[in-house]
């Protein structure tokens, strides 16, 4: 599959995506991004912990 990133230039999901091994994050990845959002993950919640959430995340916007 390809992505038409701007008129000139298409990619394929291969080319955008950082892909990982099996097991790199359980064994420690060196991709910063990936190992981020592995700190933060939280196997009993899809809540964004306190520490990252923006200053408006579970209130009303101001």
């Amino acid at each position: 599959m390809l992505r038409r990133i701007d008129p000139g230039q298409v990619l394929t999901y291969e080319e955008l995506f950082t892909w990982l091994d099996e097991g790199e994050l359980l064994d420690g990845t060196d991709n910063e991004g990936w190992a981020r959002d592995w700190e933060r993950a939280d196997a009993h919640s899809f809540q964004v912990a306190a520490a990252h959430r923006p200053s408006h995340a579970g209130g009303p916007l101001t």
